[in-house]
């Protein structure tokens, strides 16, 4: 994917519509754009195997949002990005069969204590400057909030999909976990 994403960043740098100083950020965010357009069929296909499509989709989605929003643990290739997404997906849809009511709400508030705490995170390819952090974690502070509440109101709706969506949320929060523990790209 990095490849690909480096030969369309250069490219777009030949045609002007890119400056020189937007390359590694582009880069970035197209090579990550790349890897979900091409590894979340996939998983969505390998979950389905475990638990029923709306439970595989709703928790992918809950990933999808969260993730840029609060970013976290990072592999180093795709290849590594692939496997940790397949393993945390997989792992997931197994515990989630675990996940009663007084788990799920733990789980629920706890993972949001830990994002508060230690999000968003900031790599070596991100490279925030101290004021777009505070921009980023305004952002992320909006987006949890909307993630919560979208939460409690399909919790209460739909429980199993809730159930999802907090699975989400903790995948999350262990991922930038392991972010902060140095892990992944720094």
């Amino acid at each position: 994917m990095q490849t690909a994403a480096n030969k369309i960043t250069n490219y777009f740098l030949r045609i002007g519509l890119i400056e020189p100083y937007q390359s590694e950020w582009f880069t970035y965010i197209l090579e990550s754009r790349l890897t979900t357009l091409f590894s979340l069929p996939i998983l969505i296909l390998i979950g389905c195997f475990i638990a029923p499509i709306e439970v595989v989709i709703t928790l992918n989605i809950g990933m999808l949002y969260l993730r840029p929003r609060i970013n976290g643990f990072h592999s180093k290739t795709f290849i590594g990005c692939f496997m940790t997404s397949t393993l945390l997906e997989l792992s997931s849809l197994f515990l989630f069969y675990y996940f009663d009511n007084v788990i799920a709400y733990l789980t629920f508030f706890c993972s949001i204590f830990i994002i508060l705490y230690l999000g968003p995170f900031n790599n070596s390819q991100i490279h925030f400057t101290e004021e777009e952090m505070i921009i980023a974690r305004n952002k992320m502070h909006v987006s949890l909030v909307i993630f919560c509440l979208v939460t409690f109101i399909i919790l209460f709706t739909f429980p199993i999909l809730g159930r999802c969506l907090i699975m989400s949320l903790n995948v999350v929060a262990f991922l930038l976990v392991i972010a902060n523990l140095g892990f992944g790209i720094q």
